[in-house]
């Protein structure tokens, strides 16, 4: 089947690559398992919920959750009948959320703890829209996530009918999400990504994976466009997703996994250099100095280019000797690590590629669904943000900044046509806010426009 709309994307896993170990998630130590076909069947629970609630096409609803299968079900659940999911960090605070809440016109909210149900009781109270607060973990003050699928599932031979007219009628044009984003300054926009932007944006980002990828490990916030469209990458690429516990737990989840892929950010990977390099300052004698050594003709490697003899030869050394060991410390297994969100530093891009640990790093925003440019294994130029999206049109005009058009550039800002009409100009080329360089289709970020005045 073709995938148009992002709810496809489940029905598709279940067609090519069915799994039993679809989806996974540490809690309390432990990792609980769920199928592709689990998914599938309870996110259609939660749309006869919702139509059992009175929701129809257009309807808004906002989590604020931790990564967990349970989202994916609401997140689908709510696309198939065209109720538009509004994703919110749960670290925001109540300035953030009285404005979102408010805003958005959502009609439930969707916490996942206790915590959040606090902070959120003290900010609903003053909205109108909202008619119902739900929660992924037991609460007892609240209605519960759990509840509200088993009425669907209750009535779901009844809705049954309605739900497939519901999925017919929604189109790839239609809003599947609206995601807050505060930019530099003001408070924040609402962008709105249609199931074409997203879909789109995943199927151009596939050439980045490399073969023999099967197990993701994911931490990043699913709210976060980059997390988001990875995680349905994924699920149309049958490749397991193991939600990490917490942060705290992260390397010990890694170790445990044993994942082919992750997404990170820059200050993360900076910390594991930190630490391997802490590590090497501890060495005596001949090891310490083999362990520098490495680190120096690291800095030499250049992925996209032929290495001469004596690098070769020094490389594989070290990756006998020094290397091996940077990989047993992110499980052993590490295929690629996606880099995005922050300037990733050359220097760690040239290192860990030498370790064979490529890191790709891309560029985009949240109103370019992400991804506008990537690097690929094979192409991995340090300090540029790779090759061009193959959806991507970029120019850079005459004060260097970056213009985007194409099919993945949101729809607009939620009901904000002025800062809209600010951002994208008559021809419809997008204002990035970014400056850079575009050599052939490889593009480099050479800082903010902003930082200009």
């Amino acid at each position: 089947m073709e995938v148009k709309r992002t709810f496809d994307f489940i029905k598709s896993a279940l067609e090519k690559h069915p799994s039993k170990t679809a989806f996974n998630v540490k809690r309390n130590n432990k990792w609980d398992t769920f199928s592709t076909k689990y998914l599938k069947d309870k996110a259609s629970f939660f749309s006869s919920g919702l139509i059992e609630l009175g929701f129809q096409k257009g309807d808004k609803i906002i989590t604020i959750s931790n990564n967990r299968p349970e989202w994916n079900i609401a997140d689908i659940g709510m696309a198939q009948i065209g109720v538009i999911h509004i994703p919110v960090y749960p670290t925001l605070g109540e300035k953030g959320y009285s404005h979102i809440f408010g805003h958005s016109d959502a009609k439930m909210i969707i916490v996942s703890s206790k915590e959040l149900i606090t902070k959120v009781k003290s900010v609903i109270s003053e909205i109108e829209s909202i008619e119902h607060l739900f929660s992924f973990n037991k609460v007892n003050e609240v209605n519960n996530f759990d509840e509200l699928l088993q009425i669907g599932e209750n009535e779901y031979e009844k809705n049954y009918g309605k739900i497939q007219q519901m999925k017919a009628d929604v189109r790839e044009g239609d809003v599947a999400s609206i995601i807050y984003t505060s930019g530099t300054t003001g408070l924040p926009k609402g962008v709105m990504l249609t199931h074409k932007n997203m879909v789109s944006n995943v199927k151009g980002s596939i050439s980045a994976v490399p073969e023999g990828v099967h197990k993701a490990m994911s931490f990043l916030p699913l709210n976060h466009v980059f997390e988001r469209m990875m995680n349905y990458l994924y699920i149309n690429e049958g490749i397991e997703i193991y939600y990490s516990e917490s942060v705290d737990t992260l390397i010990d989840d890694i170790n445990e996994i044993k994942p082919h892929i992750f997404a990170s950010v820059p200050r993360l990977l900076e910390k594991i250099y930190d630490k391997i390099y802490m590590k090497g300052l501890d060495l005596k004698g001949v090891k310490k100095a083999l362990f520098f050594s490495s680190l120096r003709s690291g800095q030499k490697y250049e992925d996209y280019k032929s290495q001469n003899f004596f690098l070769k030869a020094k490389l594989a050394l070290d990756n006998k000797l020094v290397f091996s060991k940077w990989r047993e410390a992110l499980g052993g297994e590490i295929k690629v690590i996606v880099s995005g969100g922050a300037s990733l530093q050359p220097r760690l891009a040239r290192v860990f590629g030498a370790a064979k640990i490529p890191i790709v790093e891309g560029y985009g925003l949240t109103e370019t669904s992400p991804v506008i440019s990537v690097n690929k294994i094979g192409n991995i130029r340090a300090g540029t943000v790779g090759e061009l999206h193959e959806t991507s049109e970029v120019k850079i005009a005459k004060d260097s900044e970056i213009l985007f058009k194409g099919v993945c550039l949101m729809k607009g800002y939620y009901k904000d046509k002025e800062r809209t009409e600010d951002a994208i100009d008559k021809d419809g080329w997008f204002h990035t806010g970014d400056m850079g360089t575009l050599e052939g289709n490889i593009l480099t970020i050479t800082g903010r426009k902003k930082e200009l005045f």
